[in-house]
């Protein structure tokens, strides 16, 4: 798959310099980083935001550049109030300590970020067990739901939360519907139990359904957002509910060292990613559809381009062609940076984000189809 016929097909224009194309081996201009969107720099208006910061006292409730981002999250999510984090696991962590005090049950949809991906913060910190539920593209079965919430141990329904994730990252960044997140509350309300939102990529699943974030968590009783993901804030997440939970979590989050100072600095970048980095996420969505209809025609990849909905990208290597390990160490020597997906040694994550343009998808295509063209 030559440069030129990608750039045609995708409307790509400007010059590309392949090195040794005879060989079958290309040398792009600069590093592509596919591996997720947290690795996102923060755009010349973010940077400008932070120097121009007005700033306070946080922990007073004295820094008007946080408390202004707080009440802007609050509002967008539907929330009564909100709580700016270091980071989306520490949201959720604060969550769950707010919710279920020390100990109890996290009743979680499979692949949930909260089981693979946060150290076990909710054991080893909040002495809570962990439930998972199966799953259809990402949601809660209501049944198996069920049936998990009826064999929590007792202690009644303040040690119990149920966990759901949208956009569900290890399902393929597919997005849960209003329908899904009601169908979810409902169980959780006959057994008397919180539902927690880890919308880490919320934003992504609103501009993909065209419906406001506050339409996806209005079923939830808390809900995190990462600000630092594919909306490019250099820092930070935000963690919204009731008036009460929130002043819990501002006391969990001093425990647990998590309290700022002149917040306003980092506030700043954050009140710009909601103001203007989610209007621009239907690009990235573009591009990764463009991504996966030009992996479609590559030689040993596995990939249905209907299967991808926001920013995501997941695809296997047929075998014979390698692993994903062995696909994306080659592609790292052709300045292509991707990742592993789960725990499938086939799957590859792709993630597209607002440093990744057009040309750079072209780019990357070119890179994948020579690596899978000579498979080491």
């Amino acid at each position: 798959m030559r440069y030129a016929d990608i750039a045609g097909k995708f409307g790509v224009g400007g010059d590309f310099d392949i090195v040794g194309e005879s060989k079958g081996t290309c040398r792009l201009p600069k590093v592509i980083d596919l591996r997720s969107d947290i690795v996102t720099k923060p755009s010349v208006e973010m940077r400008r935001a932070m120097y121009e910061a007005e700033v306070g006292n946080d922990s007073w409730h004295e820094d008007p550049t946080s408390e202004r981002l707080q009440e802007l999250a609050a509002d967008r999510l539907g929330k009564e109030a909100a709580l700016f984090v270091t980071s989306g696991t520490q949201g959720n962590l604060l969550a769950t300590l707010s919710h279920l005090g020390k100990g109890g049950t996290i009743v979680a949809a499979e692949d949930s970020h909260v089981g693979y991906g946060e150290l076990d913060g909710y054991r080893e910190i909040g002495s809570a067990s962990l439930v998972s539920v199966p799953t259809t593209k990402g949601a809660p079965k209501s049944a198996e739901l069920r049936k998990s919430l009826a064999g929590v141990e007792p202690g009644g329904a303040s040690q119990t939360v149920v966990w759901v994730e949208n956009t569900h990252n290890l399902a393929g960044g597919i997005v849960l519907t209003s329908g899904d997140m009601a169908a979810t509350r409902s169980v959780a309300e006959d057994f008397g139990v919180p539902v927690h939102l880890d919308g880490s990529r919320i934003f992504n699943a609103a501009t993909y359904l065209n419906v406001p974030a506050s339409e996806l968590a209005k079923d939830a009783d808390s809900v995190q957002v990462c600000l630092s993901k594919g909306l490019g804030a250099p820092i930070g997440s935000i963690l919204a509910g009731s008036a009460g939970l929130i002043e819990e979590a501002r006391r969990w989050r001093q425990m647990i060292g998590g309290q700022m100072r002149q917040l306003g600095v980092v506030a700043a970048a954050g009140i710009v990613a909601l103001e203007v980095m989610t209007r621009r996420l239907h690009e990235d969505h573009e591009n990764a559809r463009i991504l996966a209809e030009g992996l479609a025609e590559i030689r040993g990849i596995q990939i249905d381009p209907e299967d991808v909905q926001t920013n995501l990208v997941f695809c296997n290597v047929e075998r014979g062609f390698g692993t994903a390990e062995s696909v994306t160490a080659s592609l790292r020597e052709e300045s292509v940076l991707a990742g592993p997906a789960g725990v499938n040694p086939q799957a590859i994550r792709f993630a597209v984000h607002c440093d990744i343009s057009r040309k750079d998808v072209a780019d990357a295509l070119v890179a994948i189809s020579s690596v899978m063209e000579n498979p080491s």
